[in-house]
């Protein structure tokens, strides 16, 4: 912040400091990194309900709820056969 007066058509310039603190957050600037680059699995018939069929892992490295990998499954025509 600068104040600036005017005393006998000079200018003085007098220059006031403080202190601030500034908090940065994360941005979500990362996308999740998967230990395969694509999973498959094939599902016998005759598996129980509750049968473990796939298991998948991600990270983020963003930090706070950006950094939070959440997985759902979709059904797109196509992809599941």
């Amino acid at each position: 912040m600068n104040i600036v007066k005017k005393i006998n058509s000079r200018h003085f310039c007098a220059c006031v400091c403080n202190e601030q603190q500034v908090l940065v957050g994360d941005a979500n600037d990362n996308s999740p990194q998967f230990d395969s680059s694509s999973y498959e699995a094939e599902v016998p018939e005759s598996s129980p309900v509750g049968t473990t069929i796939l298991r998948l892992h991600a990270d983020d490295p963003d930090h706070g709820p950006n950094g939070v990998v959440v997985y759902s499954l979709s059904h797109r025509p196509g992809l599941l056969t």
